[in-house]
């Protein structure tokens, strides 16, 4: 850092002063904008200040907080908000609420140093982080805007399709809402669980745009396929190993005839949606997910909470799958607690707006 730099790391733009600050990393702050929205009516203008690496790819101002030279704490003092919020892991810029010449409110919490940063108040999105953060308050989660669980389908009628595998006490995994790169890992782990016990993999990749691009690749696997929209029976065969769904609306009501789904768009990042572990986690089924896209706030919130099983690789996700596969207990139990914690995060943005003055 040069002399220059030196004295004008504290410089902060005009128009970010006297704004609310909310501090964040940039991956997360990109994906939180919904909670943002709900902050400016009652707080008004924000700033957000940038911590830890990555792009910030939406539209409000920023302010880069660095910790060197103590850049960032000087920074937090001449911006002179009237009330600082720290999301989720922050960095660990635990230097930061000392610095404040205001309140500060802690949101999504998951280290317990939090709690002795400073801050007015620390909140928290599941049990396991109010139990190791002194004092914390459990709020849920407020990034992931549930106002109300999804609609389940309680029906029985699309499940009855799998009464053959059922009856064989075949395991059925669901790759759900894949995206680019990911359906050959889908393949990879089914080789793997088959080779011990016979199951089914149903498949359903999320862009109606790759739907026959996908299944024309598939064919080299040479596994008996069958495709939802062109089944002419009124259940699937037992001799099927892949189910392959190109249909959004089905692809919904399946999770609730699984044993366990692999979260699509957590395996790969060249998969460019979002991941829904929300609607699987209504139907109360155990979700794996993978490496990819772990700064999604909720993949990062289920991972906070323990109720996913987390993939860090390829022989990880095998691990994962056959435990789930092969232990319905597991299953049940893993599947139980994810929904409970889905049920308390309902109203949790409302209930984190209270708590801030």
């Amino acid at each position: 850092m040069s002399l220059f730099d030196y004295f004008t790391a504290a410089a902060v733009p005009p128009d970010s002063a006297g704004r609310t600050l909310v501090v964040g990393e940039p991956l997360l702050l990109s994906a939180a904008e919904g909670f943002l929205q709900r902050l400016e009516p009652r707080f008004g203008p924000l700033t957000l200040g940038i911590v830890g690496d990555g792009p910030y790819t939406g539209q409000r101002p920023t302010v880069e907080l660095a910790e060197r030279h103590r850049a960032g704490a000087k920074r937090v003092r001449r911006l002179q908000p009237p009330r600082v919020i720290m999301l989720g892991r922050a960095a660990d810029r635990f230097d930061l609420p000392a610095a404040a010449p205001c309140p500060v409110y802690w949101i999504n919490a998951a280290d317990p140093r939090a709690a002795r940063a400073g801050c007015r108040l620390v909140m928290v999105a599941g049990e396991f982080q109010s139990r190791t953060i002194t004092g914390a308050r459990l709020t849920g989660d407020p990034l992931l805007a549930l106002d109300a669980l999804p609609t389940v389908d309680t029906s029985d009628e699309l499940c009855e399709r799998f009464r053959e595998f059922r009856s064989r006490d075949y395991w059925i995994s669901y790759f759900a809402a894949t995206g680019e790169g990911e359906e050959a890992l889908a393949y990879g782990v089914f080789f793997e669980l088959a080779r011990q016990r016979q199951g089914l993999l149903v498949l359903a990749p999320r862009d109606p745009d790759r739907y026959e691009p996908v299944y024309r690749e598939s064919l080299k696997y040479h596994l008996p396929t069958n495709r939802h929209g062109r089944l002419m029976t009124s259940y699937v065969p037992h001799q099927t190993r892949v189910y392959y769904v190109e249909d959004d609306e089905v692809m919904k009501r399946l999770y609730g005839c699984v044993d366990f789904v692999v979260a699509g768009a957590t395996l790969d990042e060249q998969a460019r949606h979002e991941p829904d572990l929300i609607t699987p986690m209504a139907y109360g089924r155990p979700v794996i997910v993978g490496p990819a896209h772990r700064r999604h706030p909720a993949v990062e919130s289920a991972l906070a909470a323990r109720v996913v099983l987390a993939a860090d690789h390829t022989e990880g996700l095998v691990d994962a799958c056959r435990l789930l596969a092969t232990d319905p207990g597991r299953r049940r139990s893993l599947g139980r607690t994810a929904r409970d914690w889905l049920q308390h995060q309902v109203g949790a943005t409302d209930r984190v707006l209270q708590l801030i003055e």
